[in-house]
This record gives structure tokens, sequence and C-alpha cells, in this order.
């Protein structure tokens, strides 16, 4: 299910964005772990 709509969106998507992709899901992949080990921190210090 998600990987069928993970190549609609690739096939919708300009050119540059559709040789990049691979990279543009890493970088949001290692923004996510730094916003959540930033949240857990967050808590972590505040409790």
């Amino acid at each position: 299910m998600k990987t069928k709509y993970l190549t609609q969106i690739a096939q919708k998507s300009p050119n540059w964005l559709r040789g990049n992709w691979p990279l543009i899901l890493l970088l949001s992949f290692v923004l996510l772990i730094i916003i959540g080990m930033a949240v857990f921190l967050f808590f972590f210090l505040t409790n």
C-alpha cells in the first residue's frame, strides 16, 4: 500500500526529485531521528 503511494509520488514529481528521492528519504529519516531524540531528551531532563 505504502510503496504504491510512494511510486505514485515519484511519477508525479519532477526529474531532479525522481533522481534524488533516496537521498531525500534518508535526510528526512535522519531529521526524524534527531527530532525524536531531542523530544526524548527534553522530557528526560524535565522529569
